[in-house]
């Protein structure tokens, strides 16, 4: 399997969460912006996609303060 370069799959990935952001904004709906929680640290990729542990817990993280910062869990 062949990746894109990372700095290359940041890109695209900047490109697509920014077209999500748009449609979610305009369908008002929730955006969770993992990518500015990644800021592409290498750190947290095991290779040009796929996130190390502690991009998982990056993530995991990320998720959690949005779901308490919108009150969406009692």
């Amino acid at each position: 399997t062949v990746y894109p370069l990372h700095e290359e799959f940041l890109l695209h990935h900047r490109a697509y969460n920014a077209t999500i952001k748009e449609v979610a904004d305009e369908k008002g709906v929730f955006f969770v912006d993992n990518a500015a929680a990644f800021g592409g640290e290498r750190p947290l990729f095991s290779d040009f996609v796929h996130y190390t542990r502690a991009g998982i817990e990056t993530l995991a993280g990320n998720y959690a303060a949005f779901i308490v910062r919108h009150n969406l869990i009692q």
